[in-house]
């Protein structure tokens, strides 16, 4: 009896540690995406140095917060929480149901409130589903810094270099694949190396591993370098 009554006390602490770390996560991220739109507001980046930006660096900070919230299978939901909420957030915008034409000017090419449901909608689904599926696993770390820094520099350094086209996807060159390749791979290793406490099946970091990290990004980039807009995420 004594040990169910602790056992149960336990559980509530636990819960309650969670719920507590969600509400810090979930205000820390609502003003990194309050700040995005406070920039587009004051005109002080361009669209797509903004959008690039948020891209990026939006994983790193939310993976960041990671140790906030407990190692078992419910501090992997509560932490899900957090991108799933935002992602309803953009969907709800993105139909029109709940006007907020800051996020839609901070988050969109063209300011077209439909393009919420494409790549920005892809983009919280990922986060939500290696968050919750691959709590604390490394796997979870590579899905997210190949799609926020691999795909995010492929258009960075496609703008920059991205003369040549490739040759079954004329709107993408090979300079942004190859930019993808390197920078979703270098940000993964980095990442890991210097936060490796964040997940718990780490291993050192050697050339095998090295090797898959880089192709997991070989096969990402050949799949953002195809055809299909909006939607590589």
């Amino acid at each position: 009896m004594q040990l169910t009554t602790l056992d149960s006390i336990k559980s509530i602490i636990i819960t309650h540690n969670n719920i507590r770390s969600f509400l810090i996560v979930s205000t820390i991220l609502l003003l990194w995406v309050e700040l995005m739109k406070l920039i587009a507001n004051k005109g002080l980046l361009t669209a797509w140095r903004r959008r690039k930006i948020m891209h990026c660096l939006t994983g790193p900070i939310f993976l960041l917060t990671w140790p906030l919230f407990t190692k078992d299978k419910e501090g992997g939901l509560y932490a899900s929480f957090v991108p799933l909420f935002m992602t309803i957030k953009f969907l709800l915008i993105g139909l029109g149901v709940l006007p907020d034409d800051d996020t839609i000017k901070s988050m969109s090419r063209s300011g077209n409130r439909l393009e919420l449901l494409q790549g920005p909608l892809y983009y919280g689904i990922v986060f939500v589903l290696s968050t919750f599926l691959l709590w604390r696993q490394t796997t979870a770390i590579i899905c997210i810094f190949t799609l926020c820094f691999g795909d995010g520099f492929a258009e960075i350094v496609g703008r920059l270099y991205g003369r040549k086209k490739l040759f079954w996807s004329k709107h993408k060159s090979y300079a942004g694949s190859i930019g993808f390749i390197l920078a979703g791979t270098i940000s993964s290793l980095v990442f890991l190396s210097l936060y490796n406490h964040i997940v718990s099946d780490y291993n050192k970091i050697n050339i095998s591993f090295i090797l898959r990290v880089l192709v997991v990004n070989v096969i990402s980039a050949f799949v953002e370098s195809l055809p299909i807009n909006d939607i590589d995420n």
